[in-house]
């Protein structure tokens, strides 16, 4: 989606499990939000999310009630 004032929103779908895979901000070709997501779509949880505007990565576990007992932000618990 591209605004009057050149901002531009994507967002980027995996096409077999339709979840969310990228949400990228753009204006002037300078990203201003540039994060990947990858999911268990099994089990319904969100893996990772990796802010490269931020250069942040952060990594999620669960246990086997679904529960998030861990957040590792780049690679620092």
């Amino acid at each position: 989606m591209t605004y009057g004032n050149g901002y531009v929103l994507n967002s980027t779908y995996n096409t077999s499990t339709l979840s969310l895979e990228n949400i990228k901000h753009q204006k002037d070709n300078f990203s201003l939000i540039d994060i990947d997501y990858s999911y268990n779509i099994q089990r319904g949880v969100l893996l990772n999310r990796n802010n490269h505007s931020f250069n942040k990565n952060e990594d999620y576990e669960y246990d086997e009630l679904r529960r998030l007992p861990e957040e590792k932000v780049n690679g620092i618990v």
